[in-house]
């Protein structure tokens, strides 16, 4: 039921697919080297729901949003701030978005399975560090 169009036909750049070659993005390997270098150290942050409504006014009126976005949209400027990484340097967030009530046909009710696609936003460290583009953010996400 999910099978690809016969023949494939791929019209977008898939970006949660591609990597970028040393000679384009020279500071690739930064946060891998970084991440290496240093433990990491769990961290859980509960956002309440006053917190993430919040959150989603700071994009009102211009631009409506769900939870996840504008929690998104908050939460990588302030991760990639920590470890300093070079304004040129690209940052890929890649999530499953299901899509079971998006395909057309619709799926049947017996479907039982999976329907999802991979999502994917760039953007470079300095524009999503400086934190003025929340709304270039949400819109990524």
């Amino acid at each position: 039921m999910l099978r690809p169009r016969c023949p494939p036909s791929v019209t977008l750049p898939y970006l949660e697919f591609t990597t970028s070659t040393p000679q384009e993005n020279p500071s690739t390997g930064y946060l891998s080297q970084l991440l290496l270098s240093q433990p990491l150290v769990p961290v859980y942050v509960t956002f309440r729901p006053a917190k993430v409504l919040q959150l989603k006014w700071n994009c009102v009126p211009s631009l409506q949003c769900t939870s996840f976005e504008a929690l998104t949209a908050h939460v990588c400027p302030v991760w990639v701030r920590c470890p300093d990484p070079p304004p040129a340097l690209h940052v890929k967030l890649i999530c499953s978005i299901n899509v079971q009530k998006l395909i057309r046909p619709l799926l049947p009710a017996w479907f039982y399975g999976n329907g999802f696609v991979l999502g994917c936003a760039e953007m470079t460290t300095g524009l999503l560090a400086s934190g003025t583009n929340l709304h270039a953010a949400v819109k990524l996400v």
